[in-house]
């Protein structure tokens, strides 16, 4: 074994010490080792245990940010992650020290964890919010003990019920399909961002998307006003042009006459007639999309309560959390107002803008998403 990583057995237990000396870092070449490691104990029939073993200066931490893998890398490490959490044999993570960010998902992908009295949990670089979800055929009430976990760690979970996709990651897809809708219709970024801004979001999805790189959240022949502008060449903040162009060395977004030309020529392509958009118009059909996205996930009963949702949106896209998140913001601009915008728009792109059943039986009866007490219309009949 190599990159901080060793390996023997006594008995019929496999040691797989994580580091020599420090804590190691969870790059790619380490997880290929560790890789390695299960791989030797899958051919050992012998072994009935595997200990995955820390030092005393601490157990394994996550990579630097000036030191942060590829996407590709980072894929192959969650894959190791993920061996380790369905490996066959039972594994267990002995944490003398510190686990955190990478450190501390490998002792969680670890089916028990035995941690010393002064042992320390965090996910500094990562989000707040943190979505657990069942194992095999686990409820989520069977979860109380790894919520209390990340209670512990300093972080707001939430439970989600279902598919292995994370909410943050509908969040995020649905804010940059909203914004790929309004473009393509007629509205300019420097407008979307600007109506956010107002809202009180730190960044709107134009300027975000930039700082992401426009080639990161693509989805090729569904974003045609973005892949235009991928294939000009203007990929991002770091590019210098993307939806907005950036001077050296100043990450402030300028609006830029190339993009508004290269959005024209797009609908001009494709037939598309331009929509005069208010700001009213915008900031609904955004809040009116999330919402929708709420309303389907609190229907088939992914979460467990609506607010669930605006938690993971303060934490993910920066959801202003003064306005207390996208479901809480429906209501507060009211339900009625989002959905007559959503139904004026809705042909322009149904999948976003289609008002969801849940929310017209909302209006129907004059509730909200936290105190639902709709009437369950086919055992009525």
């Amino acid at each position: 074994m190599s990159d901080g990583v060793s390996f023997h057995v006594e008995n019929d237990v496999a040691w797989v010490g994580l580091s020599d000396h420090g804590p190691s870092v969870l790059t790619r070449n380490f997880a290929v080792s560790l890789d390695e490691a299960l791989t030797k104990v899958a051919g050992n029939s012998a072994i009935k245990l595997v200990v995955l073993s820390g030092t005393p200066k601490g157990f394994v931490r996550g990579y630097s940010h000036n030191n942060r893998p590829s996407i590709a890398e980072i894929a192959e490490i969650s894959q190791v992650l993920g061996r380790v959490e369905e490996f066959p044999i039972p594994i267990v993570a002995l944490i003398p020290d510190a686990a955190v960010n990478e450190g501390l998902e490998l002792a969680m992908a670890a089916h028990f964890r035995i941690a010393a009295a002064t042992a320390r949990f965090g996910i500094n670089h990562i989000a707040k919010c943190v979505e657990v979800f069942p194992v095999g055929n686990q409820g989520l009430r069977n979860l109380d003990p790894v919520l209390e976990f990340f209670r512990i760690a300093k972080r707001l979970p939430v439970s989600v019920n279902g598919g292995s996709e994370p909410i943050s990651s509908r969040i995020r897809k649905v804010l940059f399909e909203t914004a790929e809708a309004l473009l393509l219709n007629g509205a300019e970024p420097k407008s979307i961002d600007g109506v956010l801004g107002s809202f009180g979001f730190r960044q709107g999805p134009p300027a975000m998307r930039d700082e992401v790189g426009l080639e990161l959240d693509v989805v090729l022949g569904q974003q045609p006003a973005t892949e235009a502008l991928i294939k000009s060449g203007r990929t991002g903040r770091a590019q210098g042009l993307g939806y907005f162009r950036y001077a050296k060395g100043d990450s402030r977004p300028r609006p830029d006459s190339v993009v508004v030309w290269s959005l024209t020529s797009t609908r001009e392509r494709l037939g598309v007639t331009a929509q005069d958009f208010s700001d009213t118009d915008i900031l609904h059909l955004f809040i009116g999309a999330l919402a929708n996205l709420g309303a389907q996930l609190v229907d088939q009963e992914v979460v467990q309560r609506a607010s669930d949702v605006d938690v993971v949106a303060v934490h993910s896209i920066g959801f202003p959390r003064r306005k207390g998140g996208p479901m809480q913001a429906a209501e507060q601009i009211g339900l009625f107002k989002i959905a007559q915008t959503l139904d004026r728009f809705a042909g322009l792109a149904p999948a976003l803008w289609t008002v969801q059943p849940l929310i017209n039986d909302l209006i129907k009866y004059g509730q909200g998403f936290e105190e639902m007490d709709i009437p369950d219309l086919e055992e009525a009949s």
